[in-house]
């Protein structure tokens, strides 16, 4: 059997608290995704002094961090959102979340009454970092096949690689909620992939889901809200047999019209 020692008993050894103090403000900034600057300024209200882009790079490389700071990045990290999985942070993306902000038509199927059906919904996304993403698709209100009440979802995501790997949460009750994994096609103009989802207490479901991104000129000045979606059936067809070589899908594809 291999004996432990127990380092505390030698009088020799004394750990370095500066470098795992250190240590701590580096991890703590790399799982909420930021900058040095963001992360200043994130740290600046929680200890009630301005900090700076350079401090950190300081408390980062060569400068002990002040103990408050410390506990600040701890609250942080607990409280924060934005941790979606540390070893999914290992994975670099290949270009920044930014690339994919704006407005995309998304279709999905699901299952009703033992029959397959249709959503489609307007899904803006919003670049929070250079890999962190936070997404809704509403309004305008989506469209789900034979619901009454259509499929309202918050989302959040990080990429990794060209993939946007995520969770969603349906804001229109409180019993819905998943993950969705999807591939950025090369062009960032379409992205397809599945959702599992909240089948019963002891059942997940999952589904495909196409999103194809809508241009920019064509819904620049329109009143997204006011938007009418075309019927899911029609508009869940034109996503899923759209094209990443396809030129990207306007208002008037997408909007039922009088």
């Amino acid at each position: 059997m291999t004996e432990v020692v127990d380092l505390r008993t030698r009088s020799t050894y004394q750990p370095d608290y500066g470098a795992l103090a250190r240590h701590r403000i580096v991890a703590a900034r790399r799982a909420l995704d930021l900058s040095t600057a963001d992360f200043a300024a994130m740290l600046t209200p929680l200890i009630g002094w301005p900090v700076t882009a350079d401090a950190v790079v300081g408390w980062e490389t060569d400068s002990t961090p002040p103990g408050e700071v410390l506990v600040a990045i701890s609250a942080a990290a607990d409280s924060s959102d934005r941790l979606i999985g540390g070893v999914l942070g290992l994975v670099a993306p290949s270009f920044s979340a930014d690339t994919l902000s704006g407005y995309w038509a998304t279709s999905f199927t699901f299952s009703s009454g033992g029959a397959q059906r249709r959503h489609v919904d307007i899904a803006c996304i919003s670049a929070e970092s250079d890999r962190f993403m936070t997404i809704t698709n509403h309004p305008p209100a989506p469209r789900s096949e034979g619901r009454a009440s259509p499929f309202c979802n918050d989302l959040e995501a990080q990429l990794n690689n060209r993939h946007v790997v995520g969770h969603w949460k349906n804001s229109s009750d409180a019993r819905y909620f998943g993950t969705f994994h999807l591939a950025v096609l090369p062009g960032e103009t379409a992205m397809t992939g599945y959702y599992t989802g909240f089948g019963s207490d002891v059942e997940v479901s999952t589904g495909p889901w196409k999103w194809v991104r809508l241009d920019e000129d064509s819904i620049a000045d329109a009143d997204v809200s006011a938007i009418k979606l075309r019927d899911p059936a029609e508009l869940g067809a034109l996503i899923e047999n759209h094209s990443q070589y396809d030129p990207a899908l306007t208002l008037a594809d997408i909007e039922q019209g009088i």
